[in-house]
């Protein structure tokens, strides 16, 4: 088995990843469940195989993705779908910022 394979390899990986982006998330800073958010729609998931995928990709294209904790994530998503809205980046950011303090 080759070790890019292996579990341990991708959690090294992915350790590596959430460091590279700061290691908390770019909203409020927290440090749990952080998960990458990516700007423009991949197509990947971070499932099984794909997983190994998505890093790569994370690691090629860093400027298409953010670091979120799961709960400004899921702001994030449900705020655009909520609104629909075409806000910049970052009054996307900035009402998580906002949301969080409440």
């Amino acid at each position: 088995m080759r070790y890019e394979n292996t579990a341990r390899y991708r959690h090294l990986r992915m350790n590596y990843l959430l460091k590279k982006f700061g290691d908390e998330c770019l909203t409020c800073g927290s440090k749990e469940r952080l998960e990458f958010h990516h700007i423009k729609p991949t197509g990947l998931n971070g499932n099984s195989r794909g997983m190994d995928k998505r890093m790569k990709d994370i690691e090629d294209n860093p400027d298409c993705y953010r670091l979120l904790c799961h709960t400004c994530h899921v702001n994030y998503h449900t705020f655009k779908l909520l609104y629909n809205m075409k806000l910049s980046e970052k009054n996307l950011y900035e009402w998580l910022s906002y949301i969080k303090r409440e």
